[in-house]
This record gives C-alpha cells, structure tokens and sequence, in this order.
C-alpha cells in the first residue's frame, strides 16, 4: 500500500502543468494597440518585438518593432483577420498602451470597454491616449531616437510632461473603467499628435538624421460624457484639472519676470450645504527672476501672493470647463454621493448647475533656487 501511495504521489509532480501553456517562441508579443474608425470599419493596429532582431546580432539595419493591421465591423473581427496574417500566435499580456482615435472617441468607446474587459490577456495597468489630427496607428509606430520601443515613448513622454510641466499624467485602463461605471465622474484621457510628417515619424531615417522632421508632441486631456469624448481642454484647463485630482506634485509657471516652480501640491475636497471647498497647499522654488527683489519681505509676499492668483485661475478655468461641457472629470458628484447619495440620485442630472465653489489656494517659498547679488562685470 504505502509502494502505491509513493508512487501516486510521484506521478503528481510529474504529471503537474498548465493545459494552455505556451513557449515564448511561438507567440506573437504585442507591446501596442492602436484602433482607427473609418467608413464603418474598426482599423485595429498592433505592434510587436521584431523577434528575429533580438536573435539575429547582423539584422542591424532591421526595424525593433513590426505593425500588423486588421480591419473588420467589431473590434474582435478586426483581431481575427489580423491573426491570419500571422505565422504565430497572438499575445497581449504585453501590451502596455492603446492609442485610440479622435473620431472613434467621438463615436463613443462603449465597444472597446466591452473588448477589453473580456479579454482576459489585457492587462488592466496599461495606459490609455488618444490621436489628435493624425491616425492613431501612426502615432503608436512614431519612432523615437531615445526609445527603442514606440510605444513605451508615448508613456515617458507623457510621465516627463508630468514630472517637469504638470499639465497631464498617464492615465491607465483601470481607472478609465472605474471612472466610466463610477457614480458622479466622468474619465479623462491624455491626448498626443505628431508635429512634423506624421509619414515621416514611422520610418527609420527620421532618427537617424540629427535634425527629426517629425516626433511626438503631448498636448492636454480629452474630456468625456459617458464614454463620448466631448472636448479637449486647454493647458490652464489640464493644469486646473491636475491639481483638484491630486494627479501632479511638480507644476511650472512661466512668467516675463520670473519662472517658479511648485512642488508637494495637494488638494482637499469638501462638500457642505451645497458647496465644494476646495483647499489647495504648495511649496515653490524660483528658477529664474528679473526686476524682483526676493530678498526683501514685502517682494517676496507679493510673489507668493501672484503665485496663488495664478494657480487660483488654473482650478477656476478646470471648474469653468467642468460646468459648461456639463462632464465631470474632476468627481465633484462622486463627492455629494458619498455623502449623500439619495440626495445625489435626485439631483444627479443639473448638479453642477447648482453648486457654489470655495476655493483657498496657500502658497509658500521653500528656496530662492537662483544665485544671489551677482554683479556684472
């Protein structure tokens, strides 16, 4: 009996796999997926690893990454007839962004919410951006001299912007989802173009000139109503819509007479009786100055003072644009619904009609950050 028990236990850890396991050289690795909407067809483009590169030391002159394309009425018939065209099977565990179309965001995204969250590959974590004025597949294929893949350019020009202007982030597929099924807000996705040729920033030659003809250019948020894109905002507009989601600590302000920027910005929502207060707190340093005396009391008071003035305007204009495209990106009915959510669902249609805003902005000097007294030669 206990000859059997051994050798049945033996057998379990031979006989233990994955049923549906697959080696790594017979799948086709997506890093990107693009999807255009053109005369009632879904253009859905995906790019990969040039596999053959990574293994092949004298393909210089090969390209990383190759773009496959498939068209067809849905989203997943569009996937299908690209997978005839290729020699391996098809791997999306990989992918790390999806750039979506102007126009198809216009049409509504209800048919990609639906595609992604059935398919079980997709990673939720990936970031999500729409092409402004060219097709999106061309803005996933722009190739970049510092990057190797096109598609983790997107991602870290977007998370640069962020780090050094503050006017966007990377927003990801989770939190897209959550904003679309959430009560009282609506998502926001950032939104990129190609300045130059957008012909000429998929080929190779173009990083290999020193002067680019063509590259990525990040712009500000496209807003939403449902899962409708409705607008894109301003740069004041990205900026205010930022700080009131605490998506930003580092924020620059350019001025004729001086260059500061903010850091540790956080914001605080409140609801009551009707009413949104909105405290915003910051440290900033000066990057530059002309005809201010920073060292005297007063100079410096009045710059702080300009300073608020200025991030005070950025959160008015967000509200401004949030009230008048009536789409709610910033969660102010996510806030009345937490605290009262009977109340929310009455109101739920004109809420922002009907709300007052407090806003306090409190800003404070933590370094000069420029030489003091240099006199000229």
């Amino acid at each position: 009996m206990k000859t059997k028990l051994i050798i049945f236990i033996s057998l379990l850890f031979i006989l233990t796999g994955c049923y549906n396991y697959s080696e790594l050289n017979e799948l086709a690795i997506a890093n990107g997926i693009s999807i255009d909407y053109k005369d009632n067809k879904y253009i859905v483009s995906i790019l990969m690893a040039n596999s053959h590169k990574a293994t092949n030391n004298t393909s210089e002159n090969q390209a990383s990454t190759s773009l496959f394309q498939g068209e067809g009425s849905t989203i997943d018939e569009a996937i299908t007839s690209l997978e005839l065209t290729l020699p391996k099977k098809l791997y999306l565990g990989h992918v790390n962004i999806i750039v979506l179309d102007y126009n198809y965001a216009e049409k509504g995204l209800y048919d990609f919410f639906d595609y992604a969250t059935k398919n079980s590959e997709l990673i939720k974590k990936l970031c999500v951006v729409i092409s402004k004025d060219t097709e999106a597949y061309k803005v996933l294929a722009t190739l970049s001299p510092l990057e190797m893949f096109s598609s983790k350019n997107i991602i870290a020009n977007i998370d640069t912007t962020n780090k050094s202007v503050g006017t966007i982030y990377n927003v990801k597929l989770s939190e897209v989802l959550y904003k679309y099924l959430e009560k009282g807000m609506e998502f926001i996705i950032p939104t990129v173009t190609i300045k130059g040729s957008s012909d000429d920033a998929t080929k190779e030659d173009n990083i290999k000139d020193p002067i680019s003809k063509a590259h990525l250019n990040v712009l500000t948020f496209s807003i939403f109503k449902n899962d409708k894109l409705v607008d894109i905002v301003s740069i004041n507009e990205s900026k205010g819509i930022n700080i009131l989601t605490n998506k930003t600590t580092n924020l620059k302000i350019m001025k004729d007479n001086y260059s500061a920027t903010l850091n540790s910005i956080k914001c605080k929502l409140d609801y009551k009786d009707n009413k949104i207060n909105i405290k915003v707190k910051f440290s900033y340093v000066i990057n530059s100055i002309k005809d201010i005396d920073i060292t005297n009391k007063n100079e410096k008071y009045k710059l702080t003072k300009e300073i608020e003035r200025e991030v005070h305007s950025y959160i008015k204009e967000a509200i401004d644009i949030t009230v008048n495209k009536n789409t709610d990106s910033i969660g102010f009915g996510n806030l009345i619904y937490k605290h009262k959510p009977k109340y929310y669902e009455i109101i739920k249609d004109d809420y922002l009609n009907n709300l007052d805003f407090n806003i306090e902005v409190k800003g404070s000097l933590e370094s000069i950050g420029v030489a003091k007294n240099i006199k000229e030669k």
